[in-house]
């Protein structure tokens, strides 16, 4: 065992290592506007665990010349330090605003230069600070259906589709718009997602069971479908999650509202099935190889959203094509269209 003294040896350079950073920093930026944030252009956000931490990073780009750093954060691992190119000195100055959540910090090591080509490769992508769900995006403002990066419980981030139509702030988790993307799929390509935020999509039932189990309060569920003659229906379920994968992805859903008919509270409590892990109540068959698709199957039922895509009637496959039988009484109905999407109720 090494002793306290030998273990004490070590850990004294790194400390006064980390004291002549913090005070090489201090001299190089001025820290003295605290409790303000300067509104300009941000190149890039990071996560630090303080400011000496965001100061490093700004250290590091050749671009930074000043920092905004977030001193409370207001959830797990959320993005901290925005790195700048804009300074300027003073509090009288209309760019600088006053936040007591922030402070601003400026270089004043006149090697970095102001620099036009550091705005060259800004993107949005790098900037948008993510946030806990597309409703947390709309309630910031956001108004533009696309791509954006969130966040649910601190436990990393990944991209999703917003839709901010229909009240607005709405996370697709699963679209059917054309049959270019297989959805006869395995427990292993359900739980990750697949297909493409642009196009046909099923995000994955990890990151259903994160949106859907991570916030304060529960979560609506929105399923739009629309048939080949552009006649549109949806149904709204209040009270919806998706459990963890220990618990096979269980279903909770509650009260239903809408035109298509309810074709799913009837699958309240039902684990995921796929062609290969069978969790239905059907004793005879695996509901997604008879269905050719993968649910929450109760005896395979009246819908399967993930069923085959077909773009005409197809008799032969009636059982195996994507269906919601309550929005007209008829299995025999084709879907053109359908997004499963989510918001915090």
């Amino acid at each position: 065992m090494y002793s306290k003294y030998y273990l004490l040896y070590l850990l004294v350079p790194f400390t006064l290592l980390e004291i002549a950073k913090a005070r090489c920093l201090n001299n190089v930026y001025n820290s003295r506007l605290k409790g303000f944030k300067l509104d300009t252009t941000v190149l890039m956000i990071k996560v630090v665990s303080d400011k000496l931490g965001c100061l490093l990073e700004c250290h590091k780009e050749a671009c930074c010349r000043s920092i905004n750093y977030k001193k409370t954060s207001t959830f797990r691992n959320e993005p901290n330090c925005e790195i700048l190119h804009h300074v300027v000195h003073n509090s009288s100055e209309n760019a600088l605003m006053k936040n007591s959540s922030f402070d601003y910090v400026y270089l004043v090591d006149p090697e970095k230069e102001y620099n036009a080509s550091c705005f060259a490769n800004h993107s949005e992508d790098n900037v948008r600070v993510p946030q806990q769900s597309c409703a947390s995006f709309y309630e910031s403002g956001e108004r533009e259906d696309g791509v954006y990066t969130v966040d649910p419980d601190g436990f990393g981030t990944f991209k999703v589709w917003c839709d901010m139509q229909n009240g607005g702030g709405w996370t697709v988790f699963q679209r059917r718009q054309d049959g270019s993307v297989d959805f006869y799929r395995g427990w292993s390509d359900y739980k990750v997602g697949f297909g493409n935020l642009t196009g046909e999509l099923w995000l994955g039932l990890d990151k259903i069971h994160r949106l859907t189990t991570s916030a304060a309060q529960s979560s609506y569920l929105r399923v739009d479908m629309w048939d080949f003659a552009g006649t549109h229906a949806y149904a709204e379920y209040k009270n919806f999650s998706v459990a963890s994968e220990s618990d096979s992805y269980k279903l909770s859903i509650g009260i239903f509202s809408g035109n298509a008919g309810d074709s799913f509270s009837n699958l309240n409590g039902m684990m995921f099935t796929t062609n290969d892990r069978d969790n239905d109540v059907n004793i005879d068959h695996n509901c997604a190889r008879r269905r050719q698709g993968a649910w929450w199957y109760k005896a395979c039922g009246y819908s399967n959203l993930n069923g085959r895509y077909f773009a005409t009637l197809n008799m032969t496959a009636k059982g195996c094509r994507i269906s919601c039988y309550h929005w007209k009484n008829d299995y025999r109905t084709v879907m053109k269209n359908i997004e499963m999407k989510i918001r915090p109720s």
